[in-house]
């Protein structure tokens, strides 16, 4: 339980329901805008006491709202700061993450029909991502939540707001799921897409590729032995991860839609019909709060 805030607390419009979890931004709540004819639930992060650079909070927000909608990434709702306290608010998915779906579900391996069907999802949701010049940065199953069997993508580019007293000397990710480049600091679309190489392995084989403690680790994804991929797959799929993870970033799919035409081959998820909730349009508005705070409102509220 999160010992900065409990439940009945304002923050905003929103009142705080129940505590989701600890991520790496904060605190997760459920909450909801209370009004006499709906209250429209969300889920809200708090970085807590932590530093935030208000400045790029701002410059993570204006972006998260140019991307628009698309069905394989999540909505934000509101970014804002109230009473000293920055906060996002964003879709509830209630289904919860990628890997706690998997936990629910009781499922080590996935089959390659479902395994790819999500990997498609999440490649879509990528195009769109890439397509504004966002890299993702911490892709894993963690930061893909599950809707109705679709991926959505979370918690895109945010590491680079919250607390700004964090030490520099480690690579800011998840190593696991980090490409050779990224241990370097350099962040482009086709780290992102190793990710997906990764997820992609993982949920087809229950194990991740590279393993080990962080030097383990680095000298693993950077020079150790390639993973053995299960020769019973689709060739179509062997060969995607193969070229997901090369090293070389030149070797690397260059574009999500390339690697999703790579693994056209294999089963497929038909494209998710629109939210008819969501707004089709960037139709989100910015505008300045008292003392200067952003607001960002989403054009259903």
């Amino acid at each position: 339980m999160s010992e900065e805030f409990e439940a009945g607390q304002l923050v905003g419009p929103y009142v705080l329901i129940k505590w989701l979890g600890k991520g790496a931004f904060g605190a997760v709540w459920l909450a909801e805008q209370r009004s006499s004819f709906a209250s429209p639930q969300v889920a809200i992060k708090l970085p807590g006491k932590r530093n935030v650079d208000l400045v790029a909070f701002e410059k993570e927000a204006r972006i998260w709202t140019a991307i628009g909608s698309h069905p394989n990434v999540l909505q934000l709702i509101m970014a804002d700061v109230s009473q000293g306290q920055p906060f996002l608010a964003s879709q509830h998915i209630p289904d919860g993450s990628l890997r706690n779906w998997l936990k629910s579900q009781k499922k080590i391996v996935l089959g390659a029909e479902e395994a790819i069907a999500i990997t498609q999802g999440v490649l879509r949701g990528l195009k769109h991502l890439h397509s504004y010049g966002v890299v993702h940065r911490d892709l894993k199953p963690d930061n893909i939540l599950m809707h109705d069997r679709q991926p959505l993508i979370a918690d895109f580019g945010l590491a680079r707001i919250w607390d700004t007293e964090a030490s520099t000397q480690a690579p800011a990710g998840t190593f696991s799921y980090m490409a050779p480049e990224a241990w370097g600091g350099d962040r482009c679309p086709q780290a992102d897409l190793w990710s997906v190489g990764v997820i992609l392995y993982e949920l087809l084989h229950g194990r991740l590729p590279f393993t080990g403690d962080y030097a383990t680790l680095l000298y693993n994804i950077t020079r150790g032995p390639l993973p053995e991929i299960d020769s019973g797959l689709p060739l179509s799929i062997q060969l995607a991860i193969s070229k997901a993870l090369s090293r070389s970033v030149a070797d690397r799919f260059q574009t999500a839609e390339s690697m999703l035409s790579a693994i056209q081959d294999g089963p497929r998820l038909p494209e998710p019909p629109d939210d008819p909730k969501r707004p089709t349009d960037n139709t989100n508005r910015i505008k300045r709060g008292l003392r200067g705070q952003i607001i960002l409102y989403d054009a259903f509220f």
